[in-house]
C-alpha cells in the first residue's frame, strides 16, 4: 500500500480517481493496530508505554526528515517526489519480503530439527520399551523353568 498510493496519486486525473487513491491509502490503516500489537508484544510489560513513546518518537522524527526531503523533491517537480516515495515503498517491500524469507527459512530449519529429535526419541522409546517387553518375557521363562527344575520329579504312577 506504501508503494501504490504515490502511483496512484501520481496517475490521478479526477476526483474519481483520487477517491480511489486514497482508498488505497486507507487500506494501509489495517495494519495499524497489529503493529501496535507488534510493539507490546516484544516489550517488557514494565516497559510497554516507554517503548510505544521511543516506537512513535523514531518514527515521527523519520516521517519529519521524509516530509522535509520531501519539500526538496517538490522544488525539483511533483512527479519525482512521487516517484521517489514509490521507490522507497518498493525497496521496503523487498526488504520485507527478503527479510520474511529468510525468517521463514530458519524457521522451517528449526521446525525439521525439532520433529527429527522428536521421531529419535521416539525410536529410542520404542527400542527401550521393546527392550524392556523381551526382559519381561525372559523373566517369565526364567521363572516358568525354575518352577519346572524346582517340581519334585514324578513317578508314572503318581499324577501330576
Amino acid at each position: 500500500m506504501f508503494t501504490l498510493f504515490p502511483i496512484s496519486l501520481l496517475m490521478s486525473r479526477s476526483f474519481s480517481a483520487l477517491v480511489i487513491a486514497f482508498a488505497i491509502r486507507g487500506l494501509k490503516e489495517f495494519g495499524d493496530t497489529s503493529r501496535k500489537a507488534l510493539i507490546i508484544g516484544y516489550s517488557e510489560s514494565e516497559r510497554r508505554g516507554q517503548m510505544i513513546g521511543a516506537y512513535y518518537l523514531v518514527r515521527d522524527l523519520i516521517v519529519s526528515t521524509g516530509a522535509i526531503l520531501g519539500a526538496y523533491l517538490w522544488k525539483l517537480g511533483p512527479r519525482l517526489n512521487f516517484l521517489g516515495a514509490a521507490a522507497l515503498g518498493a525497496a521496503g517491500t523487498v526488504f520485507y519480503v527478503k527479510t520474511i524469507r529468510q525468517s521463514r527459512q530458519l524457521a522451517l530449519n528449526d521446525l525439521k530439527r525439532q520433529l527429527e529429535m522428536r521421531r529419535i526419541r521416539s525410536k529410542g522409546s520404542q527400542l527401550w520399551r521393546s527392550a524392556k517387553c523381551e526382559a519381561g518375557m525372559m523373566h517369565s521363562v526364567a521363572a516358568s523353568i525354575s518352577t519346572v527344575v524346582s517340581r519334585p520329579t514324578c513317578s508314572p504312577l503318581t499324577p501330576m
